[in-house]
Parts: structure tokens; sequence; C-alpha cells
């Protein structure tokens, strides 16, 4: 069970990832994912952009770009640097509340699901 704080900016982030026998009750600032827990990467780290970040959308080949991925979903350029992002090695797992990667997708092969949680502990 990984459980980190993340000091983003001027924003702090309580990011946790849970299997399903111990899921706790979610409040309202507290984004959630369901992901399938066997292919979630062992070595998650919760971290800022940089330059060079990339996505594998859905359907796609062809990787994208962190930023234009950002610029086509409309998100101001004074968010984009603290958005948190779930990251294994040089993939982005899940930015919450925007992406999650196909890789970690909950499909009909999923035996055991965990539950990725980010939640905004300055309110």
């Amino acid at each position: 069970s990984l459980v980190e704080d993340l000091l983003v900016g001027e924003k702090n982030y309580l990011f946790s990832c849970q299997v399903e026998e111990s899921l706790v009750a979610r409040t309202e600032n507290c984004w959630t994912a369901v992901v399938d827990a066997n292919c979630l990467p062992p070595n998650l780290v919760v971290r800022t952009r940089r330059a060079g970040d990339y996505l594998q959308l859905v359907g796609m080949t062809a990787r994208k770009k962190l930023k234009d991925f950002l610029i086509d979903r409309k998100i101001p350029a004074s968010e984009r640097d603290s958005l948190p992002l779930i990251v294994a090695g040089e993939e982005i797992i899940w930015i919450p509340g925007y992406f999650l990667a196909e890789s970690v997708r909950v499909t009909e092969k999923t035996e055991k699901k965990a539950y990725l949680c980010c939640q905004n502990i300055d309110y």
C-alpha cells in the first residue's frame, strides 16, 4: 500500500494506492481511479511535469507530448506546472482528473483492482 504526500507548487497532495479489500471512504476533494492491480508498476512516483514528458493515448500508436495534451484539454498554463503526475519510469500512469494509461485499465481479464486516490489536502 503506497501512501505519499507531495507538495506541488502551492498545493499539497496526498496520494494513495490501495487494493480493493482496504478501500477507505473517499472525500469530495479526492480524485480516484480504479486500475488493474496486477498491471500497476511497483515503482510509482508522484511528481510534476518535466520537459519531454509524453502520454500514450488510447488507440494511438504514436506518443503525444504532455504539453500538447494539456493545451488540447485547455488546462490553463498557470495550472500545468502544479498538476500531480503519477509516473512509473518514463510512463505517465495517471493525471488525476484528466488521464489514465491504457496499460493499467480494468478489463475483463482483471483479477484484482486497486484504487488510486489523489487528494488536495489544502482545503
